[in-house]
């Protein structure tokens, strides 16, 4: 099959969609189809990629939010452009890309729309953070992003089909859209061969060398995050769980990574005041190699985020074996079956910090956890496994 993909965040541009793109692109160039991704023009170069996937850059209007028309527009020229291709299926993934009413007429392929999520629960997981500590990205999702919520309704009306990533989008999109036609759920995988569970000896030589490289005591046990420094990630909560769990035990650090954001310095305040600033560790940028090594080299991976559309950051965890503690909401509890990591509600530091100290001070339960996490990532999430399920939904669309 010859598929057309539009994506907006693509590698090296990173990030949720980003991340799904490149992986769908690469599992199904590794099953045999063509894969033509269009995705923004950037300066740096694209990762290798199978020889079956194409990609198309088209400029964009560098304007936060408002780019996704720009792109939108530029993304469907290259498809005219590459009409001599014969695609069977356009597959765009929303809500990075707004397309409006006339541009759909043009469009002569079976449409498939992936939902990531809704610009609606984008901005309500922002409304109660002070402006102070929101980035030029959040501050335009925050005041602006109702004006794009009728390009997600257009995209699930002119769809031949809709795929979602978690049972918590299809409520949104049934609740809010009123998405009343059949909506496919297929959710983010991962890659199970690049995270990895560490052997015992690797795992002992990489905690080694990140302890020395935060200069930690070596009996640290380290919480990891992993993601955007924003207030819907609910970061604030994890240093209060900090607080909480250093009472008792002295040698818990926290580790987070991310690229740099304003909200840092809101964290910086809470562990200043919470007396925990020192325990508070900071790594800026996402280099691959070193999220992979924390990956295999810390204690807990922690989540407390008020909303998620599903979490690639927890697949990745759980792929690499770290048991996780996250926050019950959004398509997060699709993932947990209580064996496999540990869910708290959404604000509660204390079922955080008690949630964290179980994994850290029973052993036993920490690779009773470990193992059913690997399991999981790999029967159920592995990208290969997902890329079956977008291809039958591309067959769909087509008849």
């Amino acid at each position: 099959m010859k598929i057309a993909m539009l994506a907006a965040e693509y590698p090296p541009k990173w990030g949720g969609i980003g991340v799904h793109a490149f992986n769908l692109s690469n599992a199904l160039a590794n099953d045999g189809h063509e894969v033509h991704v269009i995705t923004r023009k950037e300066k740096d170069k694209p990762p290798a990629q199978p020889k079956g996937v194409k990609i198309h850059t088209v400029d964009w209007l560098k304007v936060p939010l408002w780019f996704i028309l720009s792109y939108g527009k530029n993304a469907l020229k290259k498809v005219e452009e590459l009409s001599n291709e014969k695609f069977d299926v356009l597959h765009q993934h929303s809500p990075l890309i707004a397309l409006k009413r006339e541009w759909y007429d043009k469009i002569n392929l079976p449409l498939v729309s992936t939902m990531h999520g809704t610009w609606y629960m984008e901005r309500k997981s922002l409304e109660k953070e002070p402006l102070s500590a929101l980035g030029v990205n959040d501050l335009a999702i925050r005041f602006f992003s109702r004006k794009f919520e009728k390009y997600e309704k257009l995209a699930i009306e002119r769809s031949n089909k809709v795929i979602t990533i978690s049972n918590h989008c299809v409520m949104e999109l049934e609740k809010f859209y009123s998405a009343r036609r059949e909506i496919e759920l297929v959710p983010n995988g991962v890659d199970t061969t690049m995270f990895v569970p560490p052997t015992e000896e690797e795992r002992h030589i990489l905690r080694k060398k990140i302890i020395e490289k935060y200069k930690l005591p070596e009996n640290a046990k380290m919480i990891l995050y992993v993601g955007r420094f924003a207030g819907r990630k609910g970061i604030i909560y994890l240093v209060q769980s900090l607080a909480m769990l250093r009472k008792r035990y002295p040698n818990a650090f926290l580790i987070m990574m991310g690229k740099y954001g304003r909200y840092i310095s809101k964290l910086e305040a809470e562990g200043n005041h919470l007396g925990v600033r020192n325990a508070m560790l900071f790594s800026i940028g996402l280099p691959m190699k070193e999220l992979l090594e924390h990956y295999k080299a810390c204690d807990v991976f922690a989540l407390p985020s008020t909303y998620e559309g599903q979490g690639i950051v927890l697949l990745e965890a759980m792929s690499s074996g770290l048991p996780c503690v996250a926050t019950n909401v959004g398509g997060i509890p699709d993932m947990f079956d209580g064996k496999n990591g540990l869910l708290v509600p959404l604000g509660d530091v204390q079922a955080l910090s008690e949630s964290i100290e179980k994994l850290i001070t029973d052993e036993d339960y920490w690779y009773k956890v470990s193992k059913a996490s690997r399991d999981t990532a790999v029967c159920k999430y592995d990208w290969s496994i997902i890329a079956k399920r977008v291809l039958d939904v591309y067959k769909k669309a087509i008849m």
